[in-house]
């Protein structure tokens, strides 16, 4: 029986409305089809010349007049833009929904792949440029661990904090505010910036730009890795294989890496620890030069460490042609020093390349090393020790390594340090303070509580507010009468047991007898030194941190009367002058409560 063009079946017997969602269906499974169908034409994307369905649907039957033939073509026609039009609609909600979906994840977190962007706000796209320019710089140059909430409740205003002065790390809010003028800095233009920082999608496309920093770097330092930055581990890091008949060199796996005893070595492994985030080294021997941690002064002069800096700079091939890439990181910003954050970063690359880890991310998950944990102790510890003369050779050698090797320093950048000079206590300052422990050392910068006090000179009883300089110290007589002492700092109890705090007594001194004692001043002993004057050249102890099972040398002073002992800087006392006695019973010294004192002469006795 001959079937009419208004019924609208296909050969089989059908519903036609059936094509459509069948058209839907093909179109959905593959993943490429969206990519496709931006570079096609509508009349591409719905191709019905061919299909069987649709020729069974048209053809007439044998006879037919010219106005069936006509009406059939007609509805066909009818049809077939319907479904066009219906297509065109499935695929506007299809993208639709894709975005939906990225916005999801983008709010979730970080997700196992690259994971895109997506900035709705108009006033963000306005300025997406500049919030990108300055997220990649601060991931490269500050922090590589950024977070969304970093932007939440940061203030219209700068801090007036200086975020590379040791001032940053005296308390938990010093630090805060440190952190805040960082990412003021950080952003430029600051007049339309700044103002954006409590947007929504502000920190959104700022963090997205910083965190791609790290994954921009591994590429180009993993094709450095044996020829430039680490030749000394070759056989470690890489090995051959034949390729069509030729050998080529290939970097080994990751769990290859897990496996060499070596690297393990370097990074500082030890498997015996319960814990998983302790079972690799803070300071691994990859850190220092040579891998020697016996000497400390060796920290962050590891082999390889300003090499990673240049190449994350300035480019893969910089180590071979000592000439940035043009379109380089540190070429487009106009970098010409280095920075704490730069120098940390070089530190935990190091570690990640060599390291059975997939994925530079806060936390190895392979290793369960804390990158970011470490990133910000070895960056408190640059800061800290800025001023001392290893952090200054430190920070000399990635200035002459990373800048003024590819010509990219300004004049008068580098300053000179004397290679030869030691400090045997600088770095176990630094060290000491990331484990937050106690230890007396000298000559170096003030350190401060958790509470924010400084520990720097205090309970010495020569330091006091500046003043006039007094004249040198005379003799009194004995009938002179007695003036009071000069108010002396508080004292701070660094050790578990209780400690006599010395106090003072007479005249015409300092006593350095213990509490109750009623021994007199001998009349030429130094005279004391008032509120106003300043301290006397020397030595000044400083308060820093040691483990706490070592102490300090303690040294018990003797009786007032007699002649005072001198401590050095590591608390060794010296021989009192020949041919004087020491008199009266030995006191427990507060190396962290006084200042060494001069010798003092004793003369004849009156007669």
């Amino acid at each position: 029986m001959p079937r009419s063009a208004s019924q609208r079946f296909d050969a089989n017997g059908e519903d036609f409305n059936r094509d459509s969602r069948l058209q839907d269906s093909d179109e959905g499974d593959d993943p490429n089809d969206v990519e496709e169908d931006d570079n096609s034409s509508d009349d591409e994307e719905l191709d019905v010349d061919d299909d069987p369905r649709f020729i069974s649907a048209a053809m007439p039957e044998a006879g037919a007049t010219a106005e069936h033939l006509r009406t059939l073509l007609y509805d066909s026609q009818v049809k077939y833009g319907e479904l066009l039009a219906l297509y065109r609609k499935v695929k506007a909600d299809k993208s639709d929904l894709k975005l939906r979906v990225e916005a999801l994840k983008a709010q979730s977190g970080p997700t196992k792949g690259k994971k895109k962007n997506v900035i709705s706000s108009s006033l963000i796209k306005k300025h997406i440029e500049p919030i990108d320019t300055c997220g990649r710089k601060y991931g490269l140059l500050v922090h590589p661990f950024p977070t969304n909430n970093m932007f939440i409740n940061i203030g219209p205003k700068r801090p007036d904090v200086n975020p590379n002065g040791p001032e940053r790390y005296m308390s938990p809010e010093m630090e805060k505010l440190g952190f805040i003028a960082e990412l003021f800095d950080a952003v430029t233009p600051g007049k339309t910036l700044h103002p954006l920082f409590e947007h929504a999608e502000f920190g959104s496309a700022f963090c997205y730009a910083a965190n791609s920093v790290r994954s921009n770097s591994l590429t180009p330092l993993k094709s450095n890795l044996v020829s430039f930055i680490f030749p000394h581990l070759a056989r470690h890091l890489s090995k051959t294989v034949m390729r069509n008949g030729q050998e080529a060199t290939l970097l080994v796996s990751p769990s290859e890496r897990g496996k060499d005893v070596e690297l393990l070595r370097l990074l500082g492994h030890h498997p015996e620890r319960k814990k998983e985030e302790d079972r690799y080294d803070q300071l691994p021997p990859l850190l220092y030069k040579d891998g020697n941690t016996d000497r400390v002064e060796n920290l962050f002069l590891g082999h390889g460490l300003t090499d990673i800096a240049c190449v994350a700079l300035f480019g893969a091939g910089v180590l071979r042609t000592l000439s940035p890439t043009s379109n380089s990181s540190g070429v487009k910003w106009k970098i010409t020093h280095a920075t704490p954050g730069l120098i940390a970063l070089s530190c935990i690359l190091a570690r990640y390349l060599i390291s059975e880890d997939t994925a530079l991310q806060p936390q190895g998950k392979q290793t369960r090393i804390l990158y970011q944990r470490d990133f910000e102790a070895y960056k408190r510890m640059i800061i800290k020790s800025a001023h001392t003369p290893h952090m200054q050779r430190v920070v000399a050698s990635f200035q002459r390594d990373v800048f003024v090797r590819l010509g990219r320093a300004k004049p008068n950048t580098v300053a000179p340090v004397d290679a030869t000079e030691t400090e045997p206590n600088a770095i176990e300052l630094a060290m000491a303070q990331m484990e937050n422990e106690v230890v007396i050392t000298a000559d170096a910068a003030p350190i401060s509580t958790s509470s924010g006090q400084s520990l720097s000179y205090l309970s010495n009883p020569y330091i006091y507010d500046d003043g006039p300089a007094l004249p040198p110290p005379t003799t009194p007589d004995r009938s002179s009468t007695s003036s009071p002492e000069p108010s002396r700092a508080q004292s701070v109890d660094l050790f578990d047991h209780d400690v006599p705090t010395p106090v003072s007594q007479g005249s015409s001194g300092l006593s350095h007898a213990r509490p109750g004692s009623n021994r007199s001043i001998p009349s030429r002993a130094p005279a004391p030194i008032s509120s106003g004057s300043r301290a006397p050249s020397g030595s000044r102890p400083i308060i820093a941190r040691v483990t706490s099972g070592s102490q300090a040398a303690r040294l018990e002073p003797p009786h007032a009367a007699s002649p005072i002992l001198q401590t050095d800087i590591g608390g060794i006392a010296q021989a009192a002058p020949k041919g004087k006695k020491v008199r009266g019973k030995k006191a427990v010294s507060r190396d962290d409560d006084m200042e060494p004192e001069p010798e003092v002469r004793r003369s004849s006795r009156r007669k």
